[in-house]
C-alpha cells in the first residue's frame, strides 16, 4: 500500500539516483553544507512542514509531459483506493481469508489468450517472494508493538513506518522491500502482467512473532496487488526455494509463449538463494525444451532484495549512502561471479529507471 500524504509536489529522474547526490555534495561549498545540516536538522525536529519521498523503478524513460500525467494518476488512483477500499474494516477482515489473484495453475490453456491484453512492449514481470524478509526471516531488530488486533495497515508499513538510522544492512532491507512494494502497486494499477512466486504452504512458516497467528502474507498480496486481473501466482517448490515444480514451470513458461512475451523481468528475494534458484531453474528449462527462442530473463537489480545474511563486507561497502542504495554498485555487484557470496551465474541484467516523488500533506 502506498501511503503517506495527499499531493504530489515533485517528480524528477534519478538516472543513477546516488551518483546525482554524489555529484551535488561535491560542488557544495562548507557554508552550504553548514546550512544544508542546519536545515535537515531543524526538518527532523518537525519545524517544517512534512514530507515523504518514494522512489519507483519503471523499465522504460517516461519522456513526455503526457507519461508523466499518467502516471501521477496511476498513483492518485493506487492512493485513492488505498485510503477508502483498503481501509474499510470489512475488506481489511476478508483479505486474511485467501488472496484474491488466480492461481495461474487453476486456469485453463485455453484461457491463456485473455492474458495478452497485459503484455505491453513484449514485457512480463515475475517477482519471487516478494517481502520475503518481512513475513520470513527471524530478525529481532524490527518488533512490533500491539500485535493484538488487527491493524489498519499491513505488515509491511508497519515495520518500515519508522526508518532505521544506524544499522545499514537493515536500512539496505527495508529500501529493498519498500521498492518492491510500491513497483508492484503500480504494476497493478496499470494492468501489466505479473507472476508472483509465493512460497510453498507459506501460512505454515510465516515469522509468528510478526504475524501473531493472522495471514499477514495473504492480506499484503491482496494489497499490493489491488485485485487486479494482471497478477497471477505460482507457488515454488519448497517454501525456501525458488525453483518450481517441472509441471509448475512447465505451465508458467508455455503461458509466457502463448501471450507473446518477449522479455521477463525479474526481481524479488534473494539474489543467489531464492532468487538465483528461480532464474538458474527457468533458463535450464528453457534451453532443454527449446524455449529459449520465444523470450529472455533479465534480473532488475532495483528489485532484486539481497539478503541480510551477504550484506556484508564488499558487497554492502560502498551499496548505500546518503542518498539511498546505490544501483549502480548493486549492478555492477550481480554482474560478478559468486556476488554476495552465493550466486552460481551471472544474469542478464536490465537496469531500471528511477523516478522521485514528493508528497506533502495537505493544509487542513
Amino acid at each position: 500500500m502506498i501511503s503517506g500524504p495527499q499531493n504530489i509536489q515533485n517528480l524528477m529522474l534519478f538516472d543513477s539516483h546516488h551518483q546525482v547526490r554524489k555529484e551535488y555534495l561535491k560542488k557544495t561549498s562548507p557554508i552550504k553544507a553548514f546550512l544544508c545540516l542546519l536545515f535537515a536538522a531543524v526538518f527532523l525536529m518537525g519545524c517544517v512542514p512534512k514530507k515523504e519521498t518514494y522512489l519507483y523503478p519503471f523499465p522504460k524513460q517516461i519522456k513526455s509531459k503526457k507519461g508523466f500525467a499518467r502516471i501521477k494518476g496511476v498513483i492518485k488512483d493506487i492512493r485513492e483506493r488505498n485510503e477508502t477500499v483498503e481501509n474499510d474494516p470489512e475488506w481489511i477482515k476478508g483479505a486474511y481469508e485467501s488472496l484474491k489473484i488466480e492461481n495461474l495453475m487453476d486456469i485453463p490453456e485455453e484461457d491463456f489468450a485473455q492474458y495478452a491484453e497485459y503484455v505491453r512492449g513484449g514485457r512480463a514481470f515475475i517477482i519471487v517472494h516478494p517481502a520475503f524478509y518481512t513475513f520470513f526471516t527471524p530478525d529481532s531488530r524490527m518488533r512490533l508493538k500491539d500485535l493484538g488486533e488487527a491493524h489498519k495497515d499491513n505488515l509491511v508499513e508497519r515495520l518500515y513506518a519508522k526508518r532505521h538510522l544506524y544499522d545499514v544492512s537493515l536500512i539496505v532491507m527495508q529500501e529493498q522491500e519498500k521498492a518492491q512494494r510500491d513497483f508492484m502497486e503500480v504494476l497493478s494499477m496499470e494492468k501489466l502482467l505479473v507472476i508472483l512466486v509465493v512460497p510453498k504452504g507459506y501460512k505454515s512458516h510465516m515469522n509468528t512473532a510478526r504475524t501473531y497467528g493472522r495471514d499477514e502474507y495473504t492480506r499484503f498480496i491482496n494489497e499490493i496487488s489491488n485485485e487486479s486481473d494482471s497478477l497471477v501466482y505460482v507457488e515454488s517448490k519448497q517454501w525456501n526455494k525458488g525453483d518450481l515444480e517441472g509441471h509448475t514451470m512447465g505451465k508458467l513458461l508455455d503461458f509466457l509463449v502463448q501471450v507473446d512475451v518477449k522479455r521477463v523481468y525479474v526481481g524479488g528475494g534473494y539474489i543467489g538463494r531464492c532468487l538465483g534458484a528461480f532464474y538458474d531453474s527457468a533458463n535450464k528449462y528453457m534451453k532443454k525444451h527449446g524455449q529459449d527462442k520465444y523470450f529472455k530473463f533479465y534480473m532488475v537489480p532495483e528489485l532484486a532484495a539481497v539478503s541480510p545474511a551477504d550484506l556484508r563486507g564488499e558487497w554492502l561497502d560502498g551499496l548505500y549512502s546518503e542518498a539511498g542504495i546505490n544501483y549502480s554498485k548493486a549492478s555492477k555487484n550481480l554482474q560478478r561471479f559468486k556476488a554476495y557470496g552465493v550466486q552460481h551465474e551471472i544474469p542478464r541484467v536490465k537496469r531500471f529507471y528511477i523516478y522521485e516523488f514528493t508528497f506533502e500533506k495537505e493544509k487542513e
